[in-house]
C-alpha cells in the first residue's frame, strides 16, 4: 500500500500515494468502493489509475462514501465528517488530496521532466522567468506554485503570468501575492518533493484587502 507521506497540520490534512500498482491491483484495493458512471468512461489506464488512487485516499482519510462533486466555481466536494474543504491534484506517479475543516485549499503536484519550456512565458513574467532560471526545476516549481493558488483562490479565468506573483523563496515556504480587479490576498505556501515529484499546497488563511481606486 504506497501511502508515502501523511502531513497533519492545524485543522487540515495532506494525504499522498505513489501511484506504483497496475490497474488490477487498484481495483483489488478499491474492493467496496462503488465505481461510478465517470470511471467507466475513463477509456485511459493511467487516467483510471488516477481515480482509483485518488479514491482510496479518501477511503483511508474517513470517506465512507467516495464520490466527488463540484461546486459552481469547480473546486470539488466531498461528504466528510470532519473535512469541509479539499484540494485534489495528481501527476504521472503521485496522487494528493489535501483536507481543510473550515478553509479552501489548494494542492498541486507535478513531475519535474514536464517540459514547460514552450509555456513558460505564458504563466510568469521575464522577472519570475530569471528567478526560475536559478532554481532547480524551477519551472516547474512556479507552475506547481500558481497552480495551487489558482485552485485555492476560485476564481475563473486567473491570468498566471499577471495576477499571480511569487514574491519570495525561502523552501519550505513560498510566498505570492494574488491580485483580481476587486482584491489583493497574500498566500504562504508549503512545498516539499517526493522522489522527481514537487507537491505545494496552499490554506486559504490570509485577509484579502481591497483595492483602493488609484490602483
Amino acid at each position: 500500500m504506497p501511502l508515502v507521506k501523511e502531513i497533519e497540520f492545524n485543522n487540515g490534512l495532506l494525504v499522498l500515494w505513489e501511484i506504483s500498482e497496475d490497474l488490477e491491483t487498484l481495483l483489488g484495493l478499491c474492493s467496496g468502493i462503488r465505481l461510478e458512471d465517470e470511471f467507466d468512461q475513463l477509456k485511459n489506464t493511467r487516467r483510471k489509475k488516477e481515480w482509483l488512487a485518488i479514491r482510496l485516499i479518501l477511503k483511508h482519510s474517513g470517506c465512507s462514501d467516495t464520490s466527488i462533486s463540484y461546486n459552481d466555481i469547480n473546486q470539488p466536494m466531498i461528504n466528510h465528517s470532519k473535512y469541509q474543504h479539499i484540494s485534489i491534484s495528481h501527476s504521472k506517479k503521485l496522487a494528493g488530496v489535501l483536507f481543510h475543516k473550515s478553509k479552501p485549499a489548494g494542492l498541486d503536484i507535478e513531475s519535474t521532466d514536464r517540459d514547460l519550456k514552450k509555456i513558460a512565458h505564458k504563466y510568469m513574467s521575464n522577472d519570475e522567468l530569471k528567478i526560475a532560471s536559478t532554481l532547480d526545476n524551477g519551472l516547474t516549481l512556479f507552475w506547481c506554485i500558481k497552480e495551487a493558488i489558482y485552485k485555492v483562490a476560485g476564481v475563473p479565468g486567473i491570468h498566471f503570468s499577471t495576477q499571480i506573483k511569487v514574491t519570495k523563496i525561502a523552501r519550505p515556504n513560498i510566498f505570492a501575492k494574488f491580485h483580481s480587479k476587486e482584491r489583493i490576498k497574500d498566500y504562504k505556501l508549503n512545498f516539499l518533493s517526493y522522489k522527481d515529484q514537487l507537491i505545494t499546497y496552499v490554506i486559504d488563511h490570509e485577509q484579502s484587502s481591497k483595492k483602493s481606486k488609484s490602483e
